[in-house]
């Protein structure tokens, strides 16, 4: 009998479970085709810069050895058999109006930069000629005077992390369809995230949002524990675990109460996973064989977790996403050829 945190999809029939699969394009072995009408007028991504580990978030393992479980618990969720990570107490109670992919995966060198390339602009590459970013190829058609494609705080800094693109690039599309930076910032992660639907309600298309501007020198994700630029450790990812937690949930609630979820999709998602066993100094190190992200909003199924990974959290074993799946997922709902 499968664990409970393995379960393919929760509170849905293996019928609809089908339905599901076949409603965000991921049966056969084709890649997501856009198809039909567009159904989003705008989307928020938020970029969890660093690369969570899936396994102290949206995929514990509680029945795994110490090394891969982590140093965090699993809860049960308003989705019988499913759990996440303690660190989301509050989404756990709204995880049937979310969707969760647990299969999330590219074949790319690890790196920062090639995850977040091939999310945000369909694919990767290292030479110079690089593709637009999802939010240019919308940064023309804002309404009501507003830019259509806007960042907060900032586009994520050059500064050696990334080799040419951190797929925040207008690419070839130029200038004028670069993303605008918006004018209200604050350090505090939800009222970022609250900024970011109040530019969508007044007219912006694509709000990118990201969670750090760099993963050196201070405390992101990327938890290798290496004592020096890279410095945070797994038990260290707690507190932003806890602040994503309070954030997201409150961004979810404003958009379903201000009817901006029917039209608005949101994503949330890291660039990689990290590695399955903890390294010798409490870290975890970079992963993009499987990790997790959630989306939610517009017609998008609630309430459904797409995916599985193996015991150990590191491979997916049905239903496996490549990063761009899920950009032209997304891509498809807003109408982006």
């Amino acid at each position: 009998m499968a664990h409970p945190e393995n379960l393919t999809c929760a509170s849905v029939s293996r019928r609809g479970f089908v339905g599901t699969l076949a409603a965000l394009g991921l049966t056969g072995s084709s890649p997501i085709q856009a198809g039909g009408q567009p159904v989003a007028k705008a989307c928020i991504w938020i970029n969890l810069v660093g690369g969570p580990s899936q396994l102290d978030t949206f995929d514990p393992k509680p029945n795994a050895p110490a090394e891969v479980r982590g140093p965090f618990q699993s809860i049960s969720t308003a989705l019988p058999g499913v759990r996440l990570s303690e660190l989301f107490p509050n989404l756990a109670h709204r995880l049937n109006q979310v969707t969760l992919l647990r299969g999330l995966h590219h074949t790319n060198l690890p790196t920062h930069e090639s995850g977040w390339q091939e999310l945000q602009t369909g694919s990767y590459s290292n030479q110079s000629s690089i593709a637009p970013s999802l939010g240019a190829h919308l940064a023309t058609k804002g309404t009501n005077g507003q830019p259509g494609w806007v960042v907060t705080p900032a586009p994520i800094n050059p500064d050696g992390l990334c080799w040419h693109n951190n797929g925040q690039s207008p690419g070839h599309l130029g200038a004028t369809h670069a993303a605008v930076p918006l004018e209200y910032h604050s350090t505090d992660l939800a009222n970022r995230f609250l900024s970011a639907a109040n530019a969508v309600q007044s007219g912006a298309r694509f709000v990118t949002v990201n969670t750090a501007l760099s993963v050196f020198h201070q405390r992101t994700w990327d938890c290798h524990a290496d004592g020096g630029s890279l410095n945070t450790t797994v038990a260290q990812t707690g507190q932003l675990g806890r602040e994503l937690d309070y954030a997201l949930s409150q961004l979810l609630d404003h958009l379903k109460n201000t009817g901006l979820i029917s039209q608005t999709i949101v994503v949330a998602t890291g660039e990689m996973g990290r590695t399955p066993h903890m390294n010798g100094r409490g870290g975890r190190d970079h992963w993009a064989r499987a990790w997790t992200a959630l989306i939610a909003g517009a017609d998008l199924p609630a309430g459904a977790v797409i995916g599985r990974t193996d015991s150990l959290g590191g491979e997916p074993l049905d239903s496996p996403l490549r990063a761009s799946g899920l950009h032209a997922l997304v891509a498809s709902k807003l109408g982006i050829a």
